[in-house]
Parts: structure tokens; C-alpha cells; sequence
């Protein structure tokens, strides 16, 4: 684990190669990964409230509950090209925000597995440490804490 970090790697927060990604240092995972991505362009703060919302589920969830809920991070940041390929919007808070350089600052979780309960147990935590932007789909939810977007919003996919 990187020291500041108690659950989290910044290499689950490498993007995937893109289609028109040349010419990247690249590690295989199942998929085709741009090597040391997550740590060069994903959002130390945003991992940090990720991480602490891990906590929230370990202490207050996992402890209690036998159907343990861990977060499999689906999507960090993203090359342009790989947010495309994703059918991602321009400017995502996936991607570096090109105007002011500021990190990728989204997360996608995977939650396919878990029930209604688990899954509004995972959007209790993030709120509980300052996450309002949420993307709900069946599968995943998205999470960000770009401010350059609106604010206390949730769409739905």
C-alpha cells in the first residue's frame, strides 16, 4: 500500500491504454495499463476521502455484517483517449483537467454484487466524508469531488 493510504494503491488508479495511447509504458492486468498513471495523475486528496470512506465501511459495516463490502475500484483516471473509448463525457473528472491542470479527481466503484443495503451503505460513507457528486448505475457507482462541476448532484445512468 502507499504509506498515506490504508486500503488503497494508486495503481488501481491507473487508466487503461486507450485506443489512440501511443508510445506509453505499459503493464499487463488482465487489461493493458499505463504504468504509474494513478500516481502521476490521480488526486492525492480524492484517494484520501476514498480511503477514509473504506474505513467507515470496515468500522461500521464490515465488523457487524457477514456480506463484507470492499471496494473494486472499476475506473480511476483516464488517458482522453481511454475516456472516449468509455463513452465518458469531455472534461471528466476522470481526466486531468487540461485548463488549470488539476488531477483526475473520480472514482468508479463496482458494486454488482451487493444488495440495496450494501449499496446505500457505500453512498452513506462517501457523503459522510464530503463526496456530492454521484453517477448510479447497476453495476457501479461513480463518485468525484471536482468542484469546477456542480455541486450535491446525482444522475442516474
Amino acid at each position: 500500500m502507499d504509506s498515506q493510504y490504508k486500503y488503497f494503491l494508486f495503481s488501481e488508479f491507473d487508466s487503461r491504454k486507450g485506443s489512440l495511447d501511443n508510445n506509453v509504458d505499459t503493464y499487463f492486468n488482465g487489461s493493458t495499463y499505463i504504468t504509474d498513471s494513478g500516481k502521476n495523475n490521480f488526486s492525492p486528496e480524492t484517494l484520501k476521502k476514498l480511503d477514509d470512506a473504506r474505513d467507515i465501511i470496515e468500522r461500521e459495516w464490515n465488523i457487524f455484517n457477514s456480506g463484507k463490502i470492499i471496494f473494486k475500484i472499476n475506473s480511476g483516471f483516464r488517458t482522453v483517449s481511454r475516456n472516449a473509448d468509455e463513452g465518458g463525457v469531455v472534461n471528466s473528472a476522470h481526466t486531468v483537467n487540461t485548463t488549470d491542470r488539476k488531477k483526475s479527481r473520480a472514482a468508479d466503484i463496482s458494486w454488482v454484487n451487493y444488495n440495496q443495503q450494501q449499496k446505500d451503505f457505500i453512498i452513506y460513507a462517501l457523503k459522510k466524508v464530503g463526496f456530492n457528486r454521484f453517477g448510479i448505475a447497476s453495476s457501479f457507482v461513480h463518485v468525484d469531488n471536482d468542484m469546477t462541476k456542480p455541486q450535491n448532484a446525482t444522475w442516474y445512468y
